[in-house]
Order: structure tokens, then C-alpha cells, then sequence
């Protein structure tokens, strides 16, 4: 059988050998199995949430040095009076863009946190494998998928809500010529 095929049991690291099922169908969680195989492919996972979560902070930092220098332009632009155009014709000059900025740096943080958590859940999983060090290093990815779809969503608002007002002052701007 293949090294990498799903259906091959060959440890069982967790829970028992055969699982029951309860009276809805549903396993017992104490029954699942992690064989040697699934921890295989978790500990694979593990240097991508790594690297992943160093990039996720490290975007994060440049994020809000961006808003600050923005910020900083569009203040000192607006102080010596020569600032920069595009910057000015913003409602609050790069003020607001910089805000944003911010916003938007504080926002990639918890995802870098969750990948970083799961990373380091795996290493433990690896050196002392238990139910409960599977439970957690799940929990850290289920809480960065959650996190990644409400963020998602918020962004599909966001955009859709922009596009509708641009839309309509577009056609605002048309209806009164």
C-alpha cells in the first residue's frame, strides 16, 4: 500500500481500535484514531503554519509601518502646506488611509496567533501524542478557518458596500449635470 494512502492504518496513536458508534451514528470522540499516518501529515502541516504565521506577522508589520508613514505624510503634508495631492483630496488627508492601514494591521495578527499556536500544538501532538494535544492543536485551526471566514465575510460586505455607494454617487453625479 502507499506511504501516503489515507486508507492505510498502521499505528494507532489515539483511541481505540474500533470505534463505536452511539445510537445517532455519531463515534464517541474517544474513539477516533490517529494513526501513524495522519500524524505523519499533521507533522507536515506543521512547518507550513510556521512559515506561514512568520509571513502573517511579518506582512503585519510592514502593514503598520505603511499606515504610520501615511499617516505622517498626510499630517506634515497638510502642516507645511505642499502635501500630496492624492493624500489631500481624502476626506482627513492620509490620516484616514493610515487608519486603515492600521485597521488592517491589527486585523492579521490573530490569524498569525492561531497558525503559530497549531504549529507549536503539532510539535507537542509529535513529542507526546494524546487525545488532548490533537484536541488542541484542532482547536487552534478551527479558531483560524472561523477567523479567516468572518473575515472573509466582513471583506465581501465591505467591498459590496463600496461599490453600491460609488454606484450610486456615480449616479448621482450623472443625474445632476
Amino acid at each position: 500500500m502507499d506511504e501516503n494512502s489515507i486508507d492505510s492504518v498502521s499505528d494507532n496513536r489515539l483511541g481505540s481500535e474500533e470505534a463505536t458508534p452511539l445510537d445517532d451514528g455519531t463515534v464517541r470522540p474517544e474513539d477516533v484514531l490517529l494513526t501513524a499516518n495522519g500524524q505523519k501529515f499533521l507533522n507536515q502541516t506543521r512547518p507550513w503554519a510556521r512559515f506561514l504565521s512568520i509571513m502573517v506577522f511579518i506582512s503585519a508589520a510592514f502593514t503598520l509601518l505603511g499606515g504610520l508613514m501615511v499617516i505622517l505624510v498626510g499630517i506634515t503634508g497638510n502642516l507645511i502646506g505642499g502635501g500630496n495631492e492624492t493624500l489631500s483630496q481624502l476626506p482627513g488627508g492620509g490620516f484616514t488611509l493610515g487608519l486603515v492601514y492600521l485597521v488592517m494591521a491589527v486585523l492579521f495578527v490573530p490569524p498569525g496567533i492561531f497558525l503559530s499556536r497549531y504549529a507549536s500544538a503539532i510539535k507537542t501532538l509529535e513529542s507526546t501524542p494524546s487525545a488532548l494535544a490533537l484536541e488542541k492543536a484542532l482547536k487552534y485551526q478551527k479558531s483560524f478557518w472561523r477567523y479567516i471566514g468572518i473575515l472573509t465575510v466582513v471583506y465581501l460586505v465591505v467591498i459590496a458596500a463600496v461599490i453600491a455607494f460609488s454606484l450610486a454617487i456615480a449616479m448621482f453625479m450623472v443625474v445632476n449635470r
